[in-house]
């Protein structure tokens, strides 16, 4: 999972980006890009060269985590012997920009995408003539990087770039409709620490002796510590004075500790 940092300078990134261009660019959606996999080559004409493409409805190409992967063009649009003629993404267009603790939210008018970073993915925002030169022209080999999923909109494009292609696109036709995130502990900080304090009862009224090492039982627990890697985690000990060696029920039967 990312750190809670990354997450956070990605989201602000966007939204400098969103609110300075806005009044002097469009930000309808021309078209998505990616990059195939090294198995996705030998079916996705165009691609064996190692050079980004050009998605379009026909695309059943999916990321994500083992088991849960999602498709990189909206599944909704997608053409099928159902819907021989679904809406063009060029209908979509950028209004906002939110983020959870894991991903970043975009809300594209008529469809909402959240993209989860999932583990080495990170935020670049090409010009248009930069992307098709420096991007489009060289092969993934040659670049170091993928790109995991890039819209362009007008003379900009925003392309979420992957080390490892392990990230999680979902689309979806309301901000409703996306999964529920963990409290927030800047937005929601009531609700964080209730959320910390049943995780702490139920983990002390469990089967559990709690003798694991506290800094990785908090990064394991990611749905309520959401947002806590291997660094911030050391952070947060080192902060509040305390020995990352120290147990779970050493820190969290500890009132003071605990706070």
């Amino acid at each position: 999972m990312p750190e809670y940092r990354e997450c956070l300078a990605h989201f602000l990134l966007l939204l400098w980006w969103v609110s300075h261009y806005k009044a002097l660019t469009p930000l309808s959606l021309v078209a998505l890009w990616a990059d195939a996999s090294k198995t996705e080559e030998a079916k996705i004409p165009g691609t064996r060269d190692g050079h980004v493409y050009w998605l379009d409805a026909t695309s059943v190409v999916t990321r994500g985590t083992n088991g849960a992967q999602t498709w990189l063009w909206p599944s909704m649009w997608r053409k099928t012997s159902r819907q021989l003629n679904p809406p063009s993404i060029q209908t979509l267009s950028l209004r906002d920009i939110t983020m959870t603790s894991r991903a970043v939210i975009l809300d594209m008018g008529p469809l909402f995408l959240k993209l989860s970073y999932l583990t080495h993915t990170s935020v670049q925002i090409f010009r248009r003539n930069v992307w098709y030169t420096s991007v489009c022209g060289v092969d993934k080999k040659q670049r170091g990087f993928h790109v995991g999923l890039a819209l362009e909109f007008g003379e900009f494009v925003i392309a979420f770039l992957s080390n490892d292609m392990v990230f999680q696109p979902l689309w979806t036709e309301s901000k409703e409709k996306l999964p529920q995130s963990p409290p927030d502990v800047y937005t929601d900080y009531a609700d964080f620490l209730t959320a910390v304090a049943t995780w702490i009862q139920k983990r002390a009224s469990g089967q559990n002796t709690r003798n694991g090492i506290a800094c990785q039982v908090v990064r394991e627990a990611n749905e309520t510590w959401s947002g806590i890697g291997v660094y911030t985690v050391c952070e947060l000990f080192f902060d509040a004075g305390l020995s990352p060696f120290l147990t779970e029920a050493e820190v969290f039967d500890s009132p003071s500790r605990t706070a």
